[in-house]
């Protein structure tokens, strides 16, 4: 009744992600309250956090870079980050979305709750330029 899986002609648009720790990216660091989720091969940079009960201490994963081409997050489920854009900071409740133009200087920090952080960057690679 359905055909074969090999004889399907879209199997390509369907891309499995794996767990890949946060150390493999530059300018972020492991964290004990947060899974990465990543699709090599996608044809952008779709990373998916997926974030525990996170304790009361903040935890402070990602340093300050920027990139050649737009960042957009995505914050889903009970979610409470520190966003800093250049100089300025934001407290963000999730659902919330956030618009990084490329070259802008942005870090995150996780404050509170659990849920999914999705990050996309609108490029094939992950390129980022330190503060």
């Amino acid at each position: 009744m359905y055909p074969e899986v090999n004889k399907k002609k879209y199997k390509n648009l369907i891309f499995n992600s794996k767990n890949s720790p946060l150390n493999s990216v530059p300018f972020h660091e492991n964290s004990i309250d947060i899974e990465r989720y990543f699709s090599k091969n996608f044809p952008v940079h779709l990373a998916i956090h997926e974030i525990k009960k996170a304790p009361k201490k903040d935890r402070n994963y990602v340093k300050s870079h920027n990139h050649k081409k737009p960042e957009i997050n995505i914050l889903l489920g009970n979610l409470k980050y520190k966003i800093i854009l250049e100089d300025e900071e934001y407290i963000v409740q999730s659902p919330a979305n956030i618009w990084i133009p490329a070259g802008l200087n942005h870090s995150a920090t996780l404050i509170e709750g659990e849920g999914h952080y999705i990050c996309i960057i609108l490029n094939d690679k992950y390129e980022a330029i330190g503060k």
